[in-house]
Formats: C-alpha cells, structure tokens, sequence
C-alpha cells in the first residue's frame, strides 16, 4: 500500500517566507527584489511545516543540507536554467556534492 511520506527541513531551520524571499533575493544577486502586493490578500497560515518524522522514525532519514545550503543550491539551479546551462550536468554535480556531505 502507497503511503505519503514529507521530507523537508529540521524545524530549527524554519524560517518565515519573507526570510526566505530576502535569502534568495541576496544569494541571486543582479538586482533582484521583492515585495508584497499592496491590497487584501487571501488568509494564510502564520507556519507551515512539513512533518518528517515518519522519515526519520521509519527511514532514519535526516537532512544533509541546511536551509541556507538548500536555497543555494536552488539559486544555482536556477540561474543555470535561465542561463541554458546544461541542467542534467549541473544537477549531478548536485547529487554528488549532496552526498558528500
């Protein structure tokens, strides 16, 4: 039987969208920014987190990335998407360095 399994940060590593935004904002560099819509906007949740712990309890799985080291590697993904860098090479070269660590 298929069963849903989350794997996502420590809770340690949650952070609020806007840090987040201000991160990646920062790692892009090429003056990138953000900012909120002005108006009302939708009710959203104050925290949302993925639970792991069935991965942790069951699996012994735990994260090998930080939150900060996740974002950079996001940000290389995609700077070399929108730059048409060759995406297969740039994510092995991901894998490899994940489990390196």
């Amino acid at each position: 039987m298929a069963e849903g399994w989350n794997f996502g940060p420590n809770d340690d590593d949650a952070r609020p969208v806007s840090w987040i935004a201000d991160r990646l904002t920062t790692m892009w560099g090429e003056k990138a920014g953000w900012k909120t819509s002005d108006g009302e906007q939708p009710h959203e949740a104050n925290s949302l987190r993925l639970d792991s712990s069935k991965a942790r309890a069951r699996l012994g799985w735990r994260p090998r990335w930080n939150l900060l080291s996740a974002l950079e590697e996001t940000s290389v993904w995609y700077r070399a998407y929108q730059y048409q860098k060759d995406i297969r090479n740039v994510v092995l070269e991901q894998i490899q360095e994940y489990g390196r660590v």
